[in-house]
């Protein structure tokens, strides 16, 4: 590490430090504590099964498809030993 960095470090890390002292002098004793400052409440909904979607309408946009599956390149190359 160059004495420049090493010196921009030691700055950042003190700016680190002041804030966690910071943080240290507030007075949190009464707070309950949370992940969030709002309330996160999940909507649900009922999971009912419904229709399936048609190999015509999933495929729509496929680039490229071969009968009733997208088609993609291949990625895997089967050994000789296989």
């Amino acid at each position: 590490m160059s004495e420049t960095e090493r010196e921009k470090l030691i700055a950042e890390l003190e700016i680190f430090l002041d804030y966690v002292d910071q943080l240290e002098a507030l007075q949190t004793d009464d707070v309950d504590p949370t992940y969030h400052v709002t309330s996160l409440e999940t909507p649900m909904r009922s999971d009912l099964p419904g229709q399936p979607l048609s190999s015509e309408y999933a495929l729509g946009n496929a680039p490229d498809r071969r009968g009733s599956a997208f088609a993609v390149p291949k990625v895997i190359e089967a050994d000789d030993e296989g």
